[in-house]
């Protein structure tokens, strides 16, 4: 099954792509008769359902991408964010290969160095990114990076 968050009047809603099309998660939810306990409408706690919640949730997308019931929208006509917008918390590793730190002007760190974003940081794939205009006189085009964050559920225990 294939998550998004799309924007909904305002508000991020979980969907499901089904065939170019995406599938109102709380709405595909409905459909399957799954109980109240999930907030489907968060890809976050669809991601942490049981399995089989998970696959009557994709088989209830199925059916309502097929009739084109309320809920189904086509994938260019919805701004999709970014795929976890309420995140329990963001870490990150800075200079986390040598390339990246001779290019900055530091040494390899010999330990990794972690810190902080905010959820305010997270954008969806065609969002603008904004840059204060207070820090654009340390940030040139070179600098510019793209981070990715991905729950820590998706990585095997042990990180491997």
């Amino acid at each position: 099954m294939r998550l998004v968050t799309y924007d909904f009047e305002g508000m991020w809603r979980a969907g499901i792509v089904i065939e170019g099309r995406i599938v109102d998660a709380a709405s595909a939810a409905e459909s399957a008769k799954l109980s109240g306990e999930t907030d489907w409408t968060s890809s976050r706690q669809i991601i942490q359902a049981t399995a089989v919640s998970q696959s009557d949730l994709e088989t209830a997308a199925r059916q309502l991408a097929s009739s084109n019931a309320y809920g189904v929208y086509q994938m260019e006509d919805v701004r999709l964010g970014p795929p976890i917008p309420d995140p329990e918390k963001i870490i990150c590793l800075g200079l986390n290969y040598r390339s990246h730190a001779e290019e900055a002007g530091f040494e390899a760190p010999k330990v990794p160095i972690l810190f902080a974003k905010y959820r305010n940081a997270l954008n969806g794939p065609t969002d603008q990114s904004v840059c204060r205009r207070s820090a654009r006189r340390w940030i040139t085009r070179e600098s510019w990076q793209l981070s990715l964050a991905a729950p820590a559920r998706i990585f095997p225990r042990g990180g491997r």
